[in-house]
């Protein structure tokens, strides 16, 4: 509703009704406060009761938007600040190793042989069986790895690169994931994370990104640098 579609010679009441349902700003608020009074009948003026009500009302809209603004201006410095925090943290990252959140892996060659990747996962609760399936980039499984009577907390394993007819994998990145199942065969939650050096850092849209392995993983997904 625009600010012209209201009487101006309605009352304190009506007009705190009408502002429920509007959207005007403090500026509309007055402009109409003024046209109230300029067109208000000389034989029945506003009486103070309700001059001073409105004005009130006045003071109150100019205290909430500006204690609004205040608060979208200091989250937005906030998050301007720890993000600036965290860019210049990630810059000095470069050749530590890393635990992030994620599920890949990477199978490289030392001359003919290959070298050994590390999965990480972490388990809810105690798990009566655990499943690891690793698949290349093509989505193709090529290894499923069991396990069984694992407790709570972290863990990790080797994978010595081979498929489950025993020979060699092609060196090249690959996703991991896990299933984990109580005594009931009820599901147990299983977090997966991926550990390696980080390379490099590269900014996207003022983000800092790790790249770890070869891949890049966002600086709030780190959980330990050592």
């Amino acid at each position: 509703m625009e600010t012209g579609s209201i009487n101006p010679n309605m009352n304190a009441v009506s007009l705190s009704n009408a502002l429920d349902k509007t959207s005007m700003g403090k500026e509309d608020f007055l402009k109409l406060l003024i046209a109230q009074m300029k067109n208000q009948d000389p034989l029945s003026p506003m009486e103070n009761q309700e001059y001073a009500s409105q004005l009130a009302q006045f003071s109150s809209l100019e205290q909430l938007q500006s204690v609004n603004s205040n608060l979208e201006q200091g989250v937005e410095i906030n998050l301007i600040l720890t993000q600036a925090i965290n860019n210049t943290m990630a810059s000095t990252l470069v050749g530590k190793e890393v635990t992030a959140l994620g599920n890949t892996i990477q199978l490289t060659q030392d001359g003919d042989d290959l070298v050994p990747s590390e999965i990480g996962f972490k388990l809810g609760e105690f798990s009566d069986s655990v499943t690891i399936e690793i698949r290349d980039s093509a989505g193709t499984l090529v290894r499923t790895i069991e396990q069984s009577d694992q407790n709570s907390g972290d863990h990790s394993l080797t994978w010595d690169g081979l498929n489950d007819d025993g020979f060699a994998c092609d060196a090249g990145d690959y996703t991991f994931t896990v299933r984990a199942r109580d005594d009931q065969g009820a599901s147990v939650s299983a977090t997966t994370y991926l550990t390696g050096m980080i390379e490099s850092v590269k900014f996207e849209n003022g983000m800092a990104m790790l790249i770890v392995n070869g891949q890049e993983v966002p600086f709030s997904q780190v959980l330990e640098v050592s």
